[in-house]
């Protein structure tokens, strides 16, 4: 065996395996496990203090062969060392490759994880926000309930209060129709005295609005002018009065202002 044919055998053996990490990982031991027995096998050969045993060989059979050149021993196993090298590199290569692709998976697992935690928040804030919400609304419609039925409870008592409030009649006044006479004239004597006032009278009238009967109601504090006051009133008409829209009998009275101009 020479240099070469082994430098062949190895590189036959590399093109094999190929790139696969597998394979190269079992080669590898495969070949170490090789070179720790051929070393053994060399230093026990070589180093052996013991006296060298007599070799018993068949008669016929050709006991001249040639032993293993030391050098040629070197060579293989400078070539297992280069291949324990490169399977020890590619050893390496795969273990960081593995361990990069072990931190990237562990660094994208955290990464699913705090998003996980994030949208578990985000969920949780959303629920508790939904539950304020809802709380509030229940707040609002047991105000509006209560509201409703205050509001309800006021109608009905003031309701009640109507019905049982004694009924107060609607009444109009009656007016006099100035059309139908002719206003009080000053008295000669009272416009030479330079006399005025304010009379009140006091007329009954029936429910045709007709004049009944009249007197002075207030005086003017001139005798005169509340005469005056009392026959041009007693000739004229009056708008009768109504009482829940009926025309009824009435004691109305007539205020008559005396003014020197």
């Amino acid at each position: 065996m020479n240099t070469s044919a082994s430098t062949s055998a190895f590189a036959q053996i590399r093109q094999s395996i190929g790139g696969s990490a597998e394979y190269v990982v079992a080669l590898g031991l495969l070949l170490v496990c090789v070179a720790v027995g051929l070393a053994v096998w060399l230093s026990s050969d070589q180093g052996s203090s013991e006296p060298a045993q007599p070799r018993i060989v068949a008669t016929g059979i050709n006991t001249d062969e040639p032993s293993a050149d030391p050098a040629e021993l070197e060579a293989e196993l400078a070539a297992l060392r280069e291949l324990q090298a490169q399977l020890q590199a590619s050893m390496s290569e795969v273990e960081a490759q593995a361990q990069q692709e072990f931190e990237a998976a562990q660094a994208q697992r955290q990464q699913m994880e705090a998003e996980q935690a994030a949208e578990a928040q985000r969920q949780a804030e959303a629920e508790r926000r939904a539950a304020e919400l809802a709380a509030q609304q229940r707040a609002a419609e047991e105000r509006l309930a209560r509201l409703q039925a205050q509001l309800a409870e006021r109608e009905r008592q003031q309701a009640a209060q109507a019905a049982a409030a004694p009924k107060v009649p609607q009444t109009t006044p009656a007016r006099v129709d100035w059309s139908s006479c002719s206003k009080p004239a000053y008295p000669r004597m009272a416009q030479l005295t330079g006399a005025e006032g304010t009379v009140v009278l006091a007329m009954d009238l029936d429910a045709r609005g007709q004049v009944l009967d009249g007197r002075i109601q207030t005086s003017s504090g001139h005798r005169s002018l509340d005469e005056a006051t009392l026959r041009a009133v007693r000739r004229c008409d009056f708008t009768p009065a109504t009482q829940n829209g009926q025309p009824v009998a009435i004691t109305g009275l007539v205020e008559f202002a005396w003014r020197l101009d």
